[in-house]
Order: C-alpha cells, then sequence, then structure tokens
C-alpha cells in the first residue's frame, strides 16, 4: 500500500516550520512536516509545576554519536528528537495531505520511543513505579484536514509507553470527510525529569477501503493534562489492581480523575478500582474496566 505522507521518513531535508508560524533556532523539522507543542498553563496533577507546559527544543538527527548507542533511528540515517530539560512538553508534529476523494478510509502510524530519566544513563529510561507513565505516544487523525492540535475532529490511536527502544504505535482510522485529512504525531510528558526526549520515525498514511467505520465517531482531544500518578499494588485475590491518587489540600481545580486515568494513561487491560484520598482521608472510589 503506497504511503501518502510526504518525507515520512525524515530522510528528505529540515525547515523551521511551526504552528505558530515562527522560525526558532532551536525548533528544526522535517520538512513537509509543522511543529506543534503546548506552552504554559495549569498542570493539575502537579501543582508545584509553575511553568507549565515548555516548548522544546526539536531537531532532525543523523546516525552518528550521540545517537547510536543506544540506536535511536528506526531505519535510514535520519529521524526526528524533540526533548524539553527539567520540563514537561505536549507536542509533535502534523502534515496535512490534500488530494483525497471523501469517503476514503484511512490508517495512520509511526515508530516512536523516550528517554526518560532522573540521571544521565541514555541507555535506561527511569519506569519504577510511576515513571512507567511518564511518556505517552499517539497518533492522530483530523479527518476535517484541520491543523490544530488541540481539535475535538481528531481521531486519536490508543495512548501507549514507549521507552528506550521503537516501537509501532498503534494504528488509527479515520474516513476522510472531505479533499485532505491531517496526521498528527504526539507526544505528553507528565513529570519534569532531567532528560525527557521523545524520538519519532517511519510514520505512515494508506487507504484501506471506503465508507464509514461503525462505532468509531471523533472524540474529543486525549486532555493536555495527564493524571496522577497510578500505584499499582500487589493483587488481591478479586485480581483487580488498585490506584490510589491524593488530591493536595487546597488545591482550587480538581481535574475529573476517573476520566483522565482513562484517556490519559496507557494502562493494561483489566479491572481497576480508583481510590481517591483527600489529605489521607478516603473520599471515595470507582470501579472501571480498562479493554
Amino acid at each position: 500500500m503506497a504511503n501518502l505522507l510526504k518525507n515520512p521518513d525524515f530522510e528528505g531535508g529540515a525547515w523551521r516550520q511551526t504552528h505558530t508560524g515562527q522560525q526558532l533556532g532551536e525548533i528544526s523539522v522535517p520538512q513537509d512536516w509543522v511543529c506543534f507543542w503546548r506552552e504554559g498553563g495549569k498542570v493539575p496533577h502537579d501543582l508545584d509545576n509553575k511553568d507549565g507546559y515548555k516548548r522544546p527544543e526539536c531537531k532532525v538527527i543523523a546516525k552518528q554519536p550521540p545517537f547510536l548507542k543506544p540506536l535511536r533511528i528506526q531505519s535510514g540515517n535520519q529521524a526526528w528528537l524533540c526533548f524539553t530539560f527539567f520540563g514537561i512538553h505536549d507536542a509533535g508534529l502534523y502534515q496535512r495531505v490534500e488530494g483525497l476523494t471523501p469517503g476514503m478510509r484511512l490508517r495512520a502510524s509511526a515508530w516512536a520511543h523516550a528517554w526518560s530519566s532522573q540521571g544521565d544513563n541514555a541507555s535506561k529510561s527511569d519506569t519504577q513505579g510511576g515513571g512507567k507513565y511518564n511518556f505517552t505516544f499517539r497518533v492522530g487523525i483530523d479527518p476535517k484536514g484541520g491543523t490544530d492540535p488541540w481539535s475535538e475532529d481528531i481521531v486519536w490511536s490508543d495512548a501507549k509507553n514507549y521507552y528506550d527502544a521503537y516501537q509501532q504505535t498503534p494504528p488509527v482510522e479515520a474516513v476522510a470527510q472531505g479533499s485532505a485529512v491531517t496526521v498528527f504525531l504526539r507526544s505528553t510528558v507528565m513529570w519534569r525529569f532531567k532528560h525527557c526526549d521523545s524520538y519519532w520515525d517511519n510514520a505512515e498514511l494508506t487507504i484501506v477501503g471506503e465508507g464509514e467505520l461503525p462505532g468509531l465517531t471523533p472524540g474529543p482531544t486525549p486532555g493536555p493534562t495527564p493524571t496522577p500518578t497510578p500505584v499499582v499494588e500487589p493483587q488481591v485475590p478479586t485480581a483487580a489492581k488498585k490506584i490510589t491518587v491524593t488530591i493536595k489540600p487546597k488545591a482550587t481545580d480538581k481535574p475529573d480523575v476517573l476520566q483522565n486515568v482513562i484517556d490519559n494513561v496507557a494502562l493494561d487491560p483489566g479491572s481497576y478500582t480508583m481510590k481517591v484520598l483527600i489529605d489521607d482521608v478516603e473520599a471515595g472510589k470507582a470501579d472501571f474496566e480498562v479493554k
């Protein structure tokens, strides 16, 4: 199947196109793609973070040191790096694809992974405890061809946590509503680790059929704010897993904790019990399924 994206493997040239129209020295983008990011704002899951989301530094990287050990190129000679240093980001790339026939069913995916660490060992991310959930990767399609990364029209793939080695994102499908669609590659960071580096390579958009996708309609954009860190405790006899969420006192903005857990944390399939503690006192709990 033909790949409809231009420069999908980032082997072409680079430019400095951004969603704001600014050309910034610290942001280099694969040609035919546009960089986007969220900047500032509140971080309800980390009230001590007064800076909010940071504008990342981004660049096309080559198959040469320091990107050989570990290898940060999935194939070919180039990939794309987007990172923040002691800060969080919600950022990525998009490309608008034109010349389509309305009603085409399209599928998108890409390869990605993170280096997420409080230390300087580039071969190993810190994935103990809540560190497992620091990075999420997802791919989206706007079936109307819009270029707003936060649009509710975007159909997003499942969010996944990938560290230290490339993995392919879950595919996402959508039906073109007009003559163009837009593909988005997005990584979101929860915690201000020293190294918050996302690597992308080999994006793909293919035609897989025609007509509507049963049961698939564009849903709300995954929230920019990930949930509080889930703590998975030893299994109880019912095989349910427990998640404890603590809301700090005097917090004026309390997120929809359960929905944010479901939408933004890449939990394994299964049955979960979420307990909400406020000032170490149980305020409620809820059971939910992840399929």
